[in-house]
């Protein structure tokens, strides 16, 4: 296997209810995996949340990085 690189971009929504107005939020997410040898791969997941986008809610925001190795 040769090494490739890959990149998944996401969007999404979340409404608990949608009688209650300002409970929703949206999100974006990029994800890139580069595998390096069959054996060897490097991730990096992130996401940026909004709550009530556009009305000047709070925000929030996560990294994770993983090196995996199968044998």
């Amino acid at each position: 296997l040769n090494d490739y690189l890959q990149l998944d971009l996401g969007i999404g929504y979340y409404n608990t209810n949608i009688r209650i107005s300002e409970l929703d939020r949206e999100c974006g997410d990029i994800n890139l995996r580069y595998a390096l040898t069959s054996h060897l791969e490097l991730q990096l997941n992130t996401r940026f949340e909004m709550f009530r986008f556009g009305s000047g809610g709070p925000s929030g925001a996560y990294a994770l990085t993983q090196l995996h190795y199968r044998l």
